[in-house]
């Protein structure tokens, strides 16, 4: 990731760098998340379970809530790559607390005559999903959960932005108040631990997960009704969902054999626990574009925006677009026609 910086600075970076290292860091983050999954039960008490990924769950809420505005905050005081950087020194803070932990894992030893078969592996990996009656529940839950909140996610922003009339500010406090909700019920997984059981709790927060959404359409007169129903619902809905996880996979750890919790982790992210809108559509046609396509595209905003071409100035002339409701960055852009206009180099 360091490149990217680097590699700006010497006015080198080009598109093709930028694929590699994101194709290269997501590769790894998935291999960290499989290998964090995994890992967790080895060191922590059974009983911890649940406390233990309530608290990694919320660290990561934190994140996905002040992250976007903090990064662009300092885009803006900054640069694009100056970011890329400062986040390339997370990474690198985080490893040096990895290597801080005192536990240390037994390598597990094998026969010789046994050699590793990936095939076989896989296979005892979906067999530890879909054999599994709560883990494959957990799963198949997960798809069609995360399909509906893709639906609600998209028609949230037409219905509350271009038929309500609301204000770029209300809809992202909206997605602020729905990122205090997932920090809320990811602190409160253990209260419910220590009241009811596993079953019990999941239902509880599959009820705030669900019904809140339902407050989204249903106010449509005063702003501040709208408002203040749609944060509530935001608020619950992230605040049961984000619970909902914590309790799913706390449950996925405590049904599965030590043993398989790699391969399970690994084949359940294999599952497509994460639809979209383009999961239910062919690939579009031209003048449409999906996900990595690359194209030309007019950009309409409801105020004036300075900003000047890229090809003339490559800090004023570049720009994110940030989904408010979760953060995740949606594109990236370059204003003018800054493949046409010739070299130039930055201010």
């Amino acid at each position: 990731m360091l490149t990217i910086p680097v590699a700006a600075l010497l006015d080198r970076l080009s598109l093709v760098q930028i694929y590699v290292v994101a194709t290269l860091v997501g590769a790894l983050t998935v291999v960290y998340d499989i290998a964090a999954r995994s890992y967790l039960p080895r060191f922590v008490p059974d009983a911890s379970l649940g406390s233990a990924n309530s608290k990694l769950t919320t660290d990561q809420a934190v994140s996905a809530t002040l992250g976007p505005g903090l990064g662009g905050w300092l885009a803006g005081i900054s640069s694009a790559a100056g970011v890329i950087f400062l986040n390339a020194l997370g990474y690198f803070v985080s490893a040096l607390a990895l290597l801080r932990m005192r536990h240390r894992e037994e390598a597990q030893e094998q026969d010789p005559a046994e050699s590793r078969n990936l095939r076989r592996e896989l296979v005892e990996g979906f067999s530890a999903v879909f054999r599994n009656p709560p883990v494959r529940a957990i799963a198949l839950h997960a798809a069609i959960y995360n399909m509906g909140g893709s639906l609600v996610n998209v028609g949230f922003v037409v219905y509350f932005v271009r038929d309500l009339g609301m204000s770029q500010f209300a809809f992202g406090m909206v997605g602020v108040v729905g990122g205090v909700g997932a920090i809320c019920g990811a602190l409160g997984v253990p209260f419910l631990f220590d009241r009811i059981e596993y079953g019990k709790a999941l239902l509880v927060a599959l009820f705030f997960g669900t019904w809140a959404y339902f407050l989204l359409p249903a106010f449509a007169g005063p702003h501040s009704a709208v408002y203040l129903a749609s944060a509530a619902g935001f608020f619950f809905g992230f605040g049961g969902s984000t619970a909902g996880s914590v309790i799913a996979v706390t449950v996925r750890q405590k049904v599965t054999p030590p043993e398989l919790h790699a391969r399970m982790n690994a084949a359940y992210r294999l599952v497509p626990s994460r639809l979209t809108l383009g999961d239910l559509s062919q690939h579009p046609g031209p003048g449409r574009l999906v996900a990595n396509d690359i194209g030309r595209v007019v950009i309409r905003t409801a105020e004036p925006l300075a900003i000047d071409p890229y090809a003339h100035f490559r800090r004023s002339g570049s720009f994110l677009l940030i989904d408010p409701a979760d953060g995740s960055t949606l594109t990236a852009g370059m204003a003018g026609d800054a493949f046409t206009e010739g070299p130039s180099r930055a201010p």
